[in-house]
């Protein structure tokens, strides 16, 4: 016992070699090697253990055969054909007298020649390990059946070839031609005495192992009336165990002279076999000749050669067993396909057995494992049964002969076109719409181009006919720059889902473009981003899958679409309010009213926070969306006016749901805007264009004093301003400011320097500011002062003739009729943007022109004119009258120290940053502009006075906040404070 291991273990050695195979395999190996070798029952067996050792989980097979190929070959391929993976195998051959000692069988023939084939197999993805350990035990038991009853098969079946040549030599020449070398003999089945039956069919037990239900349905084919060779097509011969090749069964009759007798042989041709031409077979030949007899081979070798083909490749037991007449139609459509989408499919129907059969033709390059799998999947939902298919190349096409048993055989036009549907890609339907596509010859050209190298991620992820859609897309992103924005509403497992497809010419950060989407209630699951390029026009398209809201629907979609276009194109803001696009049904403009009003309210009550307040809009949509319709009742034109006071009642009756003071006092105010509104622009404004409101600010409890007469607010993409008038007629600058979160404040309080300032002239002040964001450069603020100053057109009337014109579009409350008076002056960071500003007035038809803003180069310089000089020399007249001085005829002398010394002096007045002397209008006067340091401008002020003492006479007048008072009696000049 101890040699016989020690050589066993010298043997496998040789085979592991330095294999790293841990010792408690080898030795389990070893271990069951000597277990076969004492066992003397069978010349082969199988042995079968679990190891577990450390980390080591696997099954070790080990099984012991004749040197035969048969065998190994047979348990593979058993592996293959149910998809068992082992992690490992190895073959080892050996001489019986070389790893044997006395009393070990000795029972192989020949040279005693075996073979041991071990197998590994994981333990925790093996399913059924006891299944498959008897399926092998099966296997072994059937091939060494198969093996030594070989020779009493090949004699019995040449026997009977003889039989048979007296009543059909033909059939007999064929059974002759097999029985040489040229069919596998599984087993014999005799009809009329089970106990002659050979090779699997020796045992009914292993042969219903090996061919599952076959016992019964050979028990029932009958014995034929007369001689000859006919093929029984049965189901259970596509559950072969272990066979590579589809078996057949073929039913052999012949007479001897105590009658008919009568076996099934259990077999298939062989490789070589399956490639010999049909037609030069004996048996076959005769049927294709009956075949060549049809008119349109007769007259075409064309069609005769190809034919010719189709049938030498078609499965010899089909032909066999298949009238003509069923191959003819089919073959002919097969010669004329002449598309690689084209599908022929044709029923065959045997004369013999339980089973019909689907003949499939469709090109070669189109037909591999995946496309099969659809096919069967295809076949399924038409409830067409499948038990096996055999498949043949032929030129160009793929042959596929599927076994089906079918209960109501569908129309076959419906089976071909599913078929079709397999083999047709998705770049055949992809050209199919381009060319469908009113589309440029030339863009037509290039797209057919593209579709050769369009990427693989691109057609996994979008349907074929996007792609003629994208390829318009990118051309008019080409021209224009524009995103594009596609969607597409569903759902399935997770809920509601949206599907969100960002077309751009330039890369977007994924997280940006995420926040831009959950910004509209969405929630972005999955994203990628996919090229979709051209040399001279890149496009990335940008894939989001989305849970969206259950209050979006279908006809929410255009809305939504095109808010998150505007959204990417900058034509609308990215805003948490964009939620109500779904939350309220309201398209972008109309979020844009409701996003206006809530900042305009920010600045209006300081303790007001833009994300506090949205989040109170966004929590009751359901009163927001009643804010919007008491807006859109007071502003749209062809609103009835019954509208109003409906949309009042149900804001009252949604206000009702709100609990917290704070947010009632909110939500209220926002609808005490609304009510105190008087006209806008919403309706009428271009998209980018920025929103404008126009307000009376004293119907506001809550709104800062002093307030102005009008309030105007803007509101745009990336410009927010306002402009505020102490009167109907009002003069004001407008400045760039840097205060973004309190400009309004900012505003006002110059808007209340103005109203003194122009209190003798104009009559009063205004003022305006506005502020930037999401760029920077003097450009871009430049081209946000137009927006600032379009916006204030838009909604102010014109004169006409001298009467007043509002603005189409825009509906006026009564009290605000006839406001045509708007003019701007340069201000901080505004002071060369006056022609900018009457290049607005101009082309919107302003009736101020060029003079809609003092200082254009075409317009009035109003220092030139001296109009607010004008002012402040009427105020300089009252302050001398009150002291008996007539400044308009007694001759005076004046000191002016300060910042508005320009103004009060008029023509000629330069801002300096030192002292000048200047005479003007007939009077001494001294101006100085102070140094920006304030000490050097007091001293500079010191010595301004000292030059002065030497007058003889002067006057005194407090006329700037920055000069001095003069005093008469006692000549003396008291500065004032800094």
């Amino acid at each position: 016992m101890q040699t016989l291991n020690a050589s066993l273990m010298k043997l496998f050695q040789r085979f592991w070699g330095k294999s790293d195979l841990p010792q408690a395999v080898k030795s389990l190996v070893v271990e069951q090697a000597q277990d076969l070798l004492l066992d003397k029952r069978a010349p082969f067996g199988l042995r079968c253990r679990l190891l577990s050792h450390d980390t080591l989980h696997r099954y070790i097979m080990v099984v012991y055969c004749p040197d035969q190929a048969f065998y190994p070959d047979a348990i593979r391929t058993y592996l293959q054909k149910h998809d068992i993976h082992p992690i490992a195998q190895s073959s080892v051959l050996f001489s019986m007298p070389e790893a044997v000692e006395k009393g070990v069988r000795t029972d192989m023939k020949g040279k005693h020649k075996a073979l041991f084939l071990v197998f590994h197999f994981s333990a925790t993805t093996t399913e059924n390990m006891p299944r498959i350990e008897k399926d092998i035990q099966h296997i072994l038991m059937g091939v060494h059946r198969s093996v030594a009853d070989f020779p009493a098969m090949r004699s019995e079946l040449e026997r009977i070839a003889i039989y048979l040549a007296h009543d059909d030599a033909s059939n007999a020449a064929l059974l002759q031609w097999m029985i040489e070398d040229h069919y596998l003999f599984f087993g014999l089945y005799d009809l009329k005495h089970p106990r002659k039956n050979m090779g699997i069919c020796r045992h009914k037990r292993l042969l219903s192992w090996i061919l599952p239900s076959s016992a019964d349905e050979l028990a029932s084919v009958p014995l034929a009336s007369s001689p000859g060779m006919h093929w029984f097509h049965l189901s259970s011969t596509f559950s072969h165990l272990y066979s590579a090749a589809n078996v057949k069964a073929i039913r052999l009759c012949w007479r001897e002279d105590d009658g008919m007798h009568g076996v099934v042989l259990i077999g298939h041709f062989s490789r070589g076999a399956r490639y010999i031409n049909a037609s030069s077979l004996p048996g076959l030949r005769d049927i294709w000749q009956d075949m060549a007899r049809d008119v349109a081979l007769q007259q075409s070798e064309f069609y005769q050669r190809e034919m010719r083909i189709l049938f030498d490749r078609a499965p010899k037991s089909m032909l066999h067993s298949i009238s003509a007449e069923q191959w003819l139609t089919p073959f002919k459509r097969m010669v004329d396909m002449n598309s690689p989408t084209q599908a022929v499919v044709a029923r065959l129907t045997p004369e013999q057995g339980n089973l019909e059969y689907l003949m499939i033709a469709v090109d070669r390059h189109r037909f591999g494992s995946n496309i099969w799998a659809n096919m069967q999947r295809a076949l399924a939902k038409l409830n067409i049964q499948l038990f096996g298919s055999e498949a043949y190349s032929v030129g160009a096409m793929q042959l596929v002969f599927v076994a089906v048993q079918v209960t109501q055989w569908p129309a076959l036009g419906s089976i071909e076109a599913a078929i079709r549907q397999c083999v047709i890609f998705w770049k055949d339907q992809a050209k199919a719409a381009l060319l469908q596509a009113n589309v440029s010859t030339p863009l037509l050209h290039e797209g057919l181009r593209e579709l050769s190298h369009i990427p693989h991620i691109y057609q996994d992820q979008f349907q074929p006919e996007q792609f003629v859609q994208d390829l318009m897309l990118r051309e008019q992103l080409k021209r224009d720059g524009q995103t594009r924005v596609r969607l597409t509403l569903y759902h399935d497992a997770a809920g509601q889902m949206v599907e969100v497809h960002v077309m751009t010419a330039h890369t977007l950060p994924l997280g940006v473009m995420t926040d831009k989407l959950n910004a509209f209630a969405l929630t972005t699951m999955e994203q990628s981003l996919v090229p979709f390029h051209h040399p001279e026009q890149p496009m990335h398209i940008c894939r989001f899958r989305c849970q969206a809201p259950e209050q979006l629907h279908t006809e929410g979609l255009p809305r939504l679409q095109q808010g998150i276009q505007d959204v990417f194109n900058h034509v609308a803001d990215h805003d948490a309010l964009n939620a109500l696009v779904i939350l309220c049904g309201l398209d972008i403009r109309e979020v844009a009213v409701l996003i206006t009003l809530r900042n305009h309210l920010a600045q209006l009550i300081p303790d007001v926070s833009i994300q506090a307040l949205s989040e109170v809009m966004l929590k009751y949509h359901a009163v927001t969306t009643q804010l919007f319709r008491m807006f859109e009742a007071k502003h749209r034109q062809g609103i009835p006016t019954t509208a109003w006071a409906q949309a009042q009642a149900a804001f009252k009756k949604a206000m009702q749901q709100v609990r917290s003071l704070k947010e009632d006092t909110w939500l209220h105010a926002l609808a005490h805007m609304i009510e105190s509104s008087l006209r806008s622009n919403a309706w009428i404004r271009q998209p980018g264009q920025a929103l404008a409101i126009k307000i009376d600010p004293g119907r506001l409890d809550f709104a800062p004093h002093p307030r102005p007469y009008r309030e105007i607010f803007i509101h745009g993409v990336h410009v927010e301003g306002v402009h505020l008038r102490a009167g109907k007629i009002a003069r004001g600058g407008l400045r760039y400011s840097d205060r973004p979160t309190d400009f309004r404040t900012e505003v006002l309080e110059l808007m209340a320097t103005q109203v003194v300032k122009n209190g003798q002239i104009v009559p009063t002040g205004a003022k305006g500011g506005f502020v930037v964001r999401g760029g920077k450069g003097a450009d871009f603020v430049l081209a946000q002062y137009h927006q600032f100053i379009r916006a204030l057109l838009s909604i102010t009337d014109n004169l006409q003739q001298g009467k007043p014109v509002p603005p189409a579009g825009v509906r006026i409350a009564a009290e605000d009729e006839g406001d045509a008076y708007l003019v701007v002056a340069a201000d901080k960071g505004t002071a060369r943007f006056s022609d900018d500003a009457n290049a607005e007035a101009i082309r919107a038809g302003f009736w101020l022109g060029d003079a809609f803003a003092s200082g254009g180069s075409h317009g009035y310089d109003h220092k030139a004119f001296g109009i607010t000089a004008r002012g402040a020399w009427v105020c300089a007249a009252h302050h001398f009258a009150r002291q008996g001085i007539n400044l308009w005829q007694d001759e005076v002398t004046a000191v002016g120290i300060g910042d508005m010394g320009g103004d009060v002096f008029g023509n000629g007045m330069l801002l300096n940053p030192g002292l000048k002397l200047i005479a003007a209008f007939n009077h001494k006067h001294i101006f100085l502009d102070p140094n920006p340091d304030p000490q050097v401008a007091y001293a500079e002020r010191q010595r301004l006075f000292d030059a002065v003492k030497g007058w003889d006479a002067y006057d005194t007048a407090r006329i700037s906040s920055g000069g001095g008072v003069f005093d008469r009696a006692s000549k003396s000049i008291a500065l004032a404070p800094e």
